[in-house]
């Protein structure tokens, strides 16, 4: 049924509650897990490059959060790919999905409302619309659970 399952990462410890529910269903379902977090910085700024020094710092930090989360997903028993993209989020997560075979997307949404909603747009909502599988959004008044219980059910048709 969903033998790959990607969680896209911020590095938020909001975004983070998405393991919480990704790992009951990968460890039920024995899916194999692929965690990202998009490097969505611009080369150019104000007409002036970004030192290469900045985004190399920016790389080998986020290289180094996903090796952790890869760490503390493979300590629950599942095995874990990760990537890290340089491409904005939505896109980038749609991108990988598809390049990757991913059967189930799972993510939160910051919830975001009104003028920054409008600027910023919704990271979670691009992906549900435009999504080639099934997406599941972790929303701000689920992530008050401590300890989602899942259970995954599926009937004949």
């Amino acid at each position: 049924m969903f033998h790959k399952i990607l969680i896209p990462l911020d590095g938020s410890k909001e975004a983070e509650k998405a393991i919480d529910y990704a790992l009951p269903l990968a460890k039920q379902l024995d899916s194999k897990v692929l965690v990202a977090r998009f490097v969505d910085m611009p080369f150019v700024i104000g007409g002036y490059p970004v030192p290469r020094e900045t985004i190399d710092q920016e790389l080998s930090l986020t290289r180094h959060y996903l090796e952790h989360m890869k760490a503390k997903l493979e300590a629950e028993g599942l095995p874990v790919e990760i990537s890290s993209p340089h491409l904005e989020p939505a896109a980038g997560i749609l991108q990988l999905a598809e390049s990757e075979g991913i059967d189930l997307i799972v993510m939160t949404s910051h919830g975001r409302t009104g003028l920054t909603r409008f600027f910023i747009g919704s990271v979670a909502e691009r992906v549900c619309r435009h999504a080639c599988c099934p997406v599941l959004i972790v929303g701000r008044t689920s992530m008050k659970a401590k300890s989602p219980e899942l259970q995954l059910t599926t009937t004949a048709v």
